[in-house]
């Protein structure tokens, strides 16, 4: 029997988060999640694991129909385990949540991913922030939000986009209704960018959409739409206050028209 079964059996999570795991008992825990039927949150992240590990992992989701949560970040994960995984996607129908946050993954692998969401109609949230996916392997992603009608929660972060990504994100907005919230801070998206992004958001006044920047190195949740409102709506008030000055000025000619009347009394 498979060690690490005994591992998982009657585990509903489990967190190997920091340990330093093994190839040997990395494959051997992918082996036990495709049997499982127990475990639904696996976390090894920050565990050194790689292609190998992430491709037999991708495996066992082919087969598991329990597991909802799956972190995979702070890992040597390149493109080869981002492939595998994205292709478990489009047969695997629980899982919920993926990590592959600080890993090793380029455009292409992103561009692997992007294909799966085409597919997939049941993950929820995906994190891929402080990888290496670009401009390229964005505007793969955007694409497929386009056709995505399930994906809430998108982590971009930390990942070279410019304008150029940032612009067909805001496209891809303007027929996505799903996305809730979508990451891209600490990237190189400049002003013009997040002026596509807040146009796409504010051509919707109903949609609710956090976007996550600061490019600058500050990160914030921001929804830009209700942002330029309270901007517009912080001048207008400035407006009156300088209105209400100018009316106050005012009041003080009753004063002059009083000391009038005393001089006319006097007399």
């Amino acid at each position: 029997m498979n060690p690490s079964c005994k591992l998982l059996k009657s585990r509903p999570t489990l967190n190997m988060e920091g340990n330093r795991i093994q190839d040997d008992f990395g494959l051997n825990l992918a082996q036990a999640l495709g049997e499982n039927t127990t475990l639904t949150e696996l976390n090894l992240g920050a565990t050194t694991i790689g292609d190998s590990v992430a491709m037999a992992l991708a495996e066992a989701l082919k087969a598991n129909r329990r597991l909802k949560i799956l972190k995979l970040y702070k890992n040597n994960i390149t493109n080869s385990g981002a492939d595998a995984l994205a292709e478990a996607l489009t047969i695997n129908k629980t899982l919920r949540t993926l990590y592959l946050t600080g890993n090793r993954i380029e455009h292409t692998g992103a561009e692997a991913l992007a294909a799966a969401l085409e597919k997939n109609l049941f993950l929820k949230e995906l994190y891929l922030g402080g990888n290496i996916i670009g401009d390229a392997g964005t505007k793969a992603l955007a694409a497929a939000l386009t056709i995505n009608t399930s994906l809430e929660y998108l982590d971009l972060s930390g990942n070279k986009i410019t304008d150029e990504g940032a612009i067909a994100l805001a496209h891809a907005l303007e027929t996505n209704w799903a996305l809730k919230t979508l990451a891209v801070d600490h990237n190189d998206i400049t002003d013009e960018g997040l002026f596509y992004l807040d146009s796409a958001v504010k051509q919707y006044p109903l949609r609710k959409l956090d976007v996550l920047w600061g490019n600058a190195g500050v990160v914030e949740p921001l929804d830009l739409r209700l942002y330029m409102k309270n901007k517009k709506s912080a001048k207008k008030s400035l407006g009156r206050k300088k209105s209400t000055k100018k009316s106050l000025g005012h009041k003080k000619s009753p004063k002059k028209s009083l000391g009038r009347k005393r001089q006319q009394v006097k007399k």
